[in-house]
């Protein structure tokens, strides 16, 4: 994200973000035996981290 003009301290604030979401969303996945969970973070992230780099 860095290399795409976003702020270092942002960029690893939302790394760091994007990683404990996945691996939140990982726990639920387990835990409710299904991917939803998952489906639905990894649409969020996609948006959160087009608009941090304004893409």
């Amino acid at each position: 994200m860095a290399a795409e003009g976003v702020a270092p301290a942002r960029a690893e604030r939302l790394a760091t973000m994007a990683i404990a979401s996945v691996e939140g969303a990982v726990i639920l996945c387990r835990v409710h035996r299904s991917t939803t969970a998952l489906d639905e973070v990894v649409e969020e992230l996609r948006v959160l981290l087009a608009t941090a780099v304004g893409t």
